[in-house]
């Protein structure tokens, strides 16, 4: 017991780290739209995806992966493997950095050229970071891991607040802040190297000890763990490359597009924001859900897996619908304007989607169904560049919105069709019948408070608080006196058991 509690609070730690890490990488957009404008946060979002895979990949994936797989294997396996994903990365690198020019062409604006070299960049620290976070995570050191996220994180936003001041200051164009901004990410990656090196210098002689299978299983591995942080960025990789040239040909001229794009690429931050509530709720019981089917325990493991689900429809629904509620506020808020509501509105809806897959992603990857997962994604994928090009030259930039929904909710159906094989699910038709009257009610209140005429933004803020806050205690009155969650069920969930008392 005293050994594990270190654990458990380096454990904890790590997750603050990360909770704090993903507020932070929600928000920083919006004081760079302020300045920069809509046409500013376009031209970073263009790039912005590259650099957010190789910290997904660094941060989360592929430490999770080496951690298992470091414990069994010698010191020259161990090296042999470094230098080889080393070199891969090197030669994606390089590759993205001479085909720049191509890329950016193909995104429908060549000016974005300097800004994906910088991106490139990011490739080079990947691996070294990865490993040795994967060896502090393999003996329980989560403090340096933390410390490294929070120096990464640190730097970026440093950067991309200097990039700010500078293009106020200065007669940079918003390509040049843009460049400037994801050198922000790059440096913190660099830096992040420098401060391992700092604590522990590694032998890094050179050997070529590595064996396929070995390879083949951390890169299916890797993918595996990435999948559940990489959905919308793959989805953002999408846009980037069809949407500017897809709003051209329906008659956009090319600033119009850009401009239309920046206001879209708003609805990235928004969702990112409600996804940090809901799958800090809809994560709590998969731990327990493991432990149970290593133990064979099929009783327990299903009753795990009903109320995963009961919450995660619960909390998923219940922050897309406040988002739709409160984007009129929001908008004017973060974003100064108020446009785009109807597109960013339906865009919100990709809350509960993500919400169902990142669960269902977790439900499957306990049964080691990694066939499943990976065709799921490659449908979603598919089916988001066929609904871009069908709906975005029919709607224009609702059109963007529809086809990430559709394509979401698809990929969604899938691995509910193979989860609903493998669990025995109750019938929640009284459930969802009961989530639903409550949000209603719940939408009714809040759009009566937010009748409240305000004059600037500042007394938006001031609305948007009240009328927040008014929705979630609506919600948790609501989970309570209607008997949404049963006892067994909402005493999961963080800070509830305090919250509601018998």
């Amino acid at each position: 017991m005293t050994q594990s509690k270190p654990i458990f609070n380096s454990v904890l730690l790590l997750t603050g780290t990360m909770v704090i890490v993903k507020i932070l990488s929600a928000i920083y957009r919006v004081p760079y739209q302020n300045i920069l404008g809509d046409e500013g946060l376009y031209a970073y979002q263009q790039v912005y995806p590259l650099v957010a895979i190789v910290s997904v990949v660094s941060l989360n994936a592929l430490p999770s992966v080496m951690s298992g797989w470091m414990i069994k294997r010698n010191y020259n396996e161990i090296v042999g493997m470094f230098w080889f994903m080393q070199i891969i990365c090197m030669v994606i690198g390089v590759g993205i950095f001479l085909s720049a020019e191509l890329i950016s062409e193909l995104m429908g604006d060549a000016n974005l050229t300097p800004m994906i070299r910088m991106a490139s960049l990011a490739m080079l620290p990947l691996v070294f970071i990865s490993m040795v976070r994967g060896y502090y995570q393999m003996n329980h050191n989560m403090n340096y891991i933390a410390v490294s996220q929070v120096i990464d994180q640190v730097l970026r936003v440093g950067i991309i607040l200097i990039a700010i001041i500078i293009f106020i200051t200065m007669d940079i164009s918003i390509y040049q802040a843009g460049t400037l901004a994801i050198a922000g990410s790059v440096l913190g990656l660099i830096c992040v190297v420098i401060y391992f090196l700092f604590k522990r210098k590694p032998k890094l002689q050179f050997s070529w000890e590595i064996k396929m299978k070995d390879t083949k299983n951390i890169i299916t591995m890797t993918v595996l763990y990435a999948i559940s942080y990489l959905i919308l960025i793959l989805w953002q990789i999408v846009d980037s490359f069809t949407l500017v040239n897809l709003l051209q040909d329906t008659g956009y001229t090319f600033h119009e597009s850009i401009k239309v794009k920046g206001i879209f690429d708003r609805g990235a931050s928004l969702i990112q924001m409600g996804l940090i509530i809901t799958t800090t709720f809809s994560f709590v019981l998969i731990p327990l859900l493991t432990d149970q089917l290593q133990k064979k325990n099929n009783k327990l493991v299903n009753e795990y897996a009903n109320t995963s689900l009961k919450i995660t429809v619960l909390f998923s629904m219940a922050a897309a619908i406040g988002l739709i509620n409160l984007l009129p506020l929001l908008n004017t808020v973060f974003f100064k304007t108020n446009e785009l509501i109807g597109t960013l509105s339906v865009f919100m809806l990709a809350v509960v989607f993500v919400t169902f897959i990142i669960m269902y992603t977790a439900l499957l990857q306990v049964k080691l169904k990694r066939g499943v997962l990976f065709s799921a994604l490659l449908i979603g994928l598919i089916s988001k560049i066929i609904g871009n090009y069908i709906f975005v030259l029919n709607f224009g930039i609702l059109g963007a919105s529809l086809s990430t929904v559709l394509s979401l909710a698809i990929y969604t159906l899938v691995l509910h069709v193979f989860v609903m094989k493998l669990y025995r699910f109750q019938s929640m038709g009284l459930f969802i019948f009961k989530v639903i009257s409550l949000l209603i009610i719940m939408s009714v209140i809040v759009q009566t408070i937010l009748l409240i005429h305000t004059t600037s933004r500042l007394t938006s803020l001031l609305l948007m608080i009240l009328a927040g806050i008014v929705g979630i205690t609506i919600v948790i009155i609501g989970i309570i006196k209607m008997k949404i969650l049963i006892k067994d069920e909402w005493k999961h969930l963080p800070l509830m058991d305090k919250i509601i008392k018998e």
